[in-house]
């Protein structure tokens, strides 16, 4: 990892995968019951929180957190979750 760089953009694509393979060309439905997009928006937080807590671990000291998720559904609506 390059100096000044918080997560390589190569290392996201262990949470990106992920959700890629769970949700692409699936019943959406199937894998997240009455998908609205602020259920959709907690999956993936709920995906890279866990991601990033393992990868604070693996790259101690540094201490990563979630700060928020945001989930287009068109140009001009979206649903975002802020962490506490």
């Amino acid at each position: 990892m390059h100096p000044g760089m918080v997560v390589d953009f190569n290392d996201l694509k262990v949470p990106l995968d992920s959700i890629k393979e769970a949700l692409d060309h699936k019943c959406i439905n199937d894998v997240i019951p009455n998908p609205t997009a602020e259920k959709i928006v907690e999956y993936v937080a709920d995906v890279f929180d866990t991601w990033l807590q393992e990868y604070a671990v693996e790259h101690a000291p540094m201490n990563f957190t979630l700060t928020w998720v945001k989930v287009w559904e068109t140009e001009d609506s979206y649903a975002m979750l802020e962490m506490k």
